[in-house]
């Protein structure tokens, strides 16, 4: 779908990179954008290709 981003949020402070995939998350949003990615993520937000 053009224009989805998934956005996985963990204000824990873990690092988000290092976790396995089946790794349980806070909060996971999924929201469609006509700008795109958004460029003001703190570090505990990490953005889905």
């Amino acid at each position: 779908m053009p224009r989805l981003n998934v956005e996985v949020i963990d204000e824990s402070g873990g690092l988000l990179e290092t976790r396995p995939d089946s790794c349980l998350v806070e909060k996971l949003y999924i929201y469609r954008s006509v700008a795109g990615r958004r460029l003001d993520m703190p570090n505990y937000v990490w953005s889905m290709d």
